[in-house]
């Protein structure tokens, strides 16, 4: 099943250079290479969904219990997609409480408290017919990224390590792992713009660190909920807010750092306790845990 998972990153990366070569030369946020490796994306949706099924079919025929395609598919049939979308974006806004208070309080960015997200969003709904551009960009940051990558990355490789027997929080750390891993292409980037080996080497280490978290934090919203939009949506979140700008500590001074850090350490702090409540309480779906736990027929 490892090397099963490997061949899912390998093709998910891979296809994203299977793009000609003359489109690959134009810049990452080109709407023309965007398309492209879009496709390539749901190409290797699909091989992933593919690989999923042959390794059950096998894993069933030795006794085992894989999922069901609505799990796989992350539309669950006890998923309850309005309270899981509300509770996926409760925690994560709780998470960047932090980076929201600081919009707000911060005189450098007075004037927009919420400028990532509204600025994205603005761009997919009323900017498409005049700065087409941003919008595609958008378009891909907010739905194309978030829902390919929850899909393979969670709903796809979760139970794949989960029919090699694994249990579900050490499934859930292999494909954050596995997320991880697949983020680090971005470094070819950076290559090409001719940064120090020595800021790339950082900038993966950066990458691979808190893309592993990230998955770790999505990949308990999908067991717990069972639902792919729930994840989706605290992904698009995520990738609109971007990483928490720990700058703002020494910009600020008396006050006003002292409400961010406030803010910082309430917001971790509400998101631990209701991700641990929460995400365990028996009102929650978990169909992908009691699938596992052999609760569901």
């Amino acid at each position: 099943m490892a090397a099963l998972a490997a061949l899912v990153v390998t093709a998910f990366v891979g296809l994203l250079y299977a793009v000609p070569a003359d489109i690959r030369a134009r810049p990452r946020d080109d709407p023309t290479h965007i398309a492209w490796r879009s496709a390539m994306v749901l190409v290797a949706a699909i091989l992933a969904t593919i690989v999923y099924y042959a390794a059950a079919f096998f894993a069933f025929i030795d006794g085992a219990r894989p999922w069901g395609a609505m799990e796989v598919l992350g539309l669950a049939p006890a998923c309850n997609t309005v309270a899981a979308v509300a509770t996926c974006l409760t925690l994560i806004v709780a998470l960047f409480a932090g980076p929201l208070v600081a919009w707000e309080v911060e005189p450098a960015a007075a004037g927009e408290p919420v400028g990532a997200i509204l600025r994205d969003v603005r761009d997919v709904f009323a900017r498409w017919r005049e700065d087409r551009a941003s919008a595609v960009v958008a378009v891909r940051n907010l739905i194309v990224g978030p829902a390919a990558e929850e899909f393979v990355f969670r709903f796809v490789l979760i139970p794949l390590h989960v029919l090699q027997g694994h249990s579900i929080a050490a499934s859930i750390v292999y494909s954050s792992l596995w997320f991880g891993v697949a983020h680090l292409h971005h470094i070819v980037e950076l290559a090409r713009r001719g940064m120090l080996r020595s800021y790339i080497a950082r900038a993966a280490l950066f990458q691979l660190a808190y893309t592993t978290v990230f998955g770790c934090i999505a990949g308990a919203f999908a067991v717990a909920t069972g639902c792919g939009l729930g994840v989706i949506a605290a992904h698009s979140f995520c990738n609109a807010m971007g990483f928490p700008d720990v700058d703002v500590f020494r910009r600020t001074r008396g006050w006003t750092r002292a409400v961010i850090a406030g803010a910082y350490v309430a917001g971790i702090a509400a998101f631990w306790y209701m991700a641990t409540h929460w995400l365990t309480s028996d009102t929650m779906p978990c169909v992908i845990r009691e699938r596992v736990r052999g609760d569901v027929k």
